[in-house]
């Protein structure tokens, strides 16, 4: 992220142009050739810069759009006047200022930050027992954690460090006996993804991917669930993906995929009779919200790698660390990434060892083996084998331990 001295000044550099340009004496009807052909390729480059300073800020402000999805209202259709004629600060003001509120914003962010993590780890210590069933059940049936987002995170935080106690398929079975679970979604979307898997070209396999892990889950709270646990999986796919296409590829599937999801759009710009060039403003209108999401979504998936690397399968069952918002933008607090890095720097070190990976292997695929059949458990421990970065635990549960 940029500093706060770096977005201050980009603020008033803003300011600062519209200040000048508001109080520039055009030539008059007696000036040269060449000062009016300055003039207008003044004109003409402030126009361009606009134009396409505006586009990158509506694009910007899908990157901080709230738990809805919705961007900020930049006001753009408001027919208001807005004062921003004073005049600029000098150069040494404006540098004294902005050091002086980026010093004290840091000093906050990192105390603030510093908090969280201690919240995090209070209840994490020598001898801690592993969460139970029944907590399980209870964020699964709820729908996830309760609280704010940031409470969330943290509750994420430490089901991550600490895990679930390995319970037998009998023991989870009799815990949600009395609930049913419509296997046809889940089942479905499981076959659609082994489908997926099948597909030999990247750039295709991705676009299936991403097709899939835009669809809204269902409402169905235990099959809304599942899906997500295999939005988990899809996403880690759909990264490796993206990392197998080349660089132009990259900005090719964009625009494809941005057309095969909002084809409608496309096709409206595609039967309007402009210019190419206004066109192409157009089109670049319908993709770049796409491109931000898209980015958002691989810089989630990053984070979501390095934590299976690190802590394994138990991360694929937690519904916050690829959370997205109901209108499917990923989403975050914003203490999200920096307590990110310091969980990840104060737990480097020795590994959780085989016993915890075994046990949480095991949890893993007999939770939502019970949960949604054989399908989806065979899915996610296919996964699991393929992509094993310590000892796997190869064998199927015995009778004796699933009794």
């Amino acid at each position: 992220m940029s500093s706060h001295e770096e977005m201050d000044a980009i603020s008033n550099a803003a300011k600062n142009l519209y200040w000048r340009m508001s109080r520039i004496d055009p030539p008059g009807s007696d000036a040269s050739p060449e000062s009016k052909n300055l003039f207008n390729s003044l004109l003409t480059t402030i126009a361009q810069a606009a134009g396409q300073t505006l586009d990158t800020v509506v694009g910007l402000s899908y990157l901080v759009a709230d738990d809805e999805g919705n961007p900020p209202n930049l006001s753009l259709m408001a027919h208001e006047w807005y004062d921003l004629g004073q005049e600029p600060e000098s150069d040494e003001e404006s540098d004294q200022l902005c050091k002086e509120k980026t010093n004290q914003g840091n000093e906050l962010l990192q105390t603030n930050v510093e908090d969280e993590v201690e919240r995090i780890f209070e209840k994490i210590g020598e001898g801690s027992h592993r969460y139970t069933i029944e907590q399980y059940f209870e964020m699964v049936l709820q729908g996830g954690y309760s609280g704010k987002v940031v409470e969330k995170e943290r509750e994420a935080y430490r089901r991550m460090l600490i895990s679930y106690k390995c319970y037998s398929l009998f023991e989870i079975a009799t815990c949600f006996k009395r609930y049913n679970v419509a296997h046809s979604s889940v089942s479905r979307t499981t076959a659609d993804v082994s489908e997926i898997g099948a597909i030999m070209d990247p750039f295709t396999r991705l676009q299936r991917r991403e097709a899939l892990i835009f669809k809204s889950p269902s409402e169905d709270i235990i099959a809304s669930y599942l899906l997500m646990v295999i939005r988990n999986i899809e996403g880690l796919k759909a990264y490796d993906d993206w990392l197998s296409i080349s660089t132009q590829s990259q900005h090719e599937f964009i625009a494809s995929f941005a057309r095969s999801i909002i084809p409608d759009d496309f096709d409206f710009v595609d039967g309007l009779d402009i210019p190419q060039k206004e066109k192409k403003k157009q089109y670049t209108a319908l993709i770049t919200p796409i491109r931000t999401k898209h980015s958002k979504l691989v810089e989630q998936r990053k984070r979501f790698q390095d934590l299976y690397f690190r802590f394994g399968p138990i991360v694929l069952l937690d519904p916050m660390f690829m959370y997205i918002s109901p209108k499917n933008y990923p989403r975050a607090s914003r203490w999200f990434l920096p307590v990110f890095k310091e969980v990840i720097k104060r737990v480097d070190g020795p590994d959780p060892g085989q016993t915890r990976y075994n046990d949480d292997q095991r949890f893993v695929t007999r939770v939502l083996q019970v949960l949604g059949g054989g399908n989806i458990s065979n899915y996610v421990k296919d996964f699991i084998m393929e992509n094993c970065y310590w000892l796997c635990d190869e064998e199927s549960d015995s009778e004796e331990e699933k009794k």
